[in-house]
């Protein structure tokens, strides 16, 4: 365990509650530090998740803040740049709860990654991302670190150019304006800076489209040695998860999955009462013409 690490987490839960994978994440991020600032974008969160939480992280912040995973890294970064022992960290991790994992143990991954030139890297890289095209999103070439895990050194987090990025992120009415704005914009914002970055799958992994990283899962995991797994990789492209059985505790990701379904089927079925009502208030007024 490195007290000279620091690790932001971002969650957020419809029902405001804390997943046991989440907790199980912040279980094996507490092998690598117990610096752990975990910040959640609910308004409120039960009384025993915030009991449990405690025991595990140095820092529970919760709030609506509107500004999805960036808001949250903003809020943790923030605290930390206040606290007395910020001048002691050397690594600052982002970390967020759209992965399920550690699959595989991160600090021979830290400790190879913490080797190279680098100053700042992700675990994947991408060159697709997408572009505003008035109102419709179109996938274009924007090469960036993907956002669910991204490690600064010391010269990175500690520089005027990086507190200035974090310190203007603002809410967002949509989440793809974050995506947008920060988490594609972070990579070049650095590099146009001169900061190195890198990734620890490899940058020849070639991403094809904003949707690789759920399709390749597979292979980025058994080839690769990736450590997590998006969770879309799962409710969107329905990833046979139990050949992780013997790495990763897999009914967290069943439990999550069969959550995530009846959020999603309680939200298809409001939108449907709403037009149904709107249809039946048309009809009412025309009657009444």
């Amino acid at each position: 365990m490195s007290n000279k690490t620091a690790i932001v987490f971002s969650h957020f839960d419809a029902k405001n509650e804390i997943d046991e994978y989440v907790f199980y994440s912040l279980e094996k991020f507490r092998e690598i530090t117990d610096k752990i600032i975990f910040v959640s974008d609910c308004p409120t969160l039960k009384y025993g998740d915030i009991r449990r939480a405690k025991k595990i992280v140095s820092k529970l912040i919760i709030g609506r803040h509107n500004a999805y995973d960036f808001g949250s890294y903003k809020r943790g970064f923030s605290y930390l740049v206040s606290e007395s022992t910020f001048e002691d960290i050397d690594r600052l991790i982002f970390a967020n709860d759209s992965v399920f994992g550690p699959i595989t143990a991160l600090g021979p991954i830290l400790d190879e990654m913490g080797s190279r030139p680098a100053d700042f890297w992700g675990m994947t890289f991408s060159e697709r991302g997408f572009v505003r095209d008035g109102t419709e999103l179109v996938e274009a070439v924007i090469p960036h670190l993907q956002s669910y895990f991204l490690v600064f050194k010391r010269n990175v987090f500690s520089s005027h150019e990086f507190q200035r990025f974090m310190s203007v992120i603002r809410p967002k009415k949509d989440k793809f304006d974050v995506i947008l704005k920060y988490e594609l914009g972070l990579t070049s914002f650095l590099a146009d800076r001169g900061f190195r970055y890198d990734s620890y799958v490899p940058k020849e992994v070639k991403f094809e489209d904003t949707h690789s990283i759920f399709k390749l899962w597979r292979e980025l995991v058994f080839d690769y040695g990736m450590p997590f797994i998006k969770y879309q990789a799962i409710t969107v492209y329905h990833a046979d998860y139990s050949v992780l059985k013997d790495r990763y505790p897999i009914k967290f990701i069943t439990a999550n999955t069969q959550k995530r379904n009846r959020i999603e089927k309680t939200a298809l079925l409001k939108r449907k009462l709403v037009r149904i009502v709107k249809r039946i208030r048309t009809y009412w007024r025309c009657k009444q013409l």
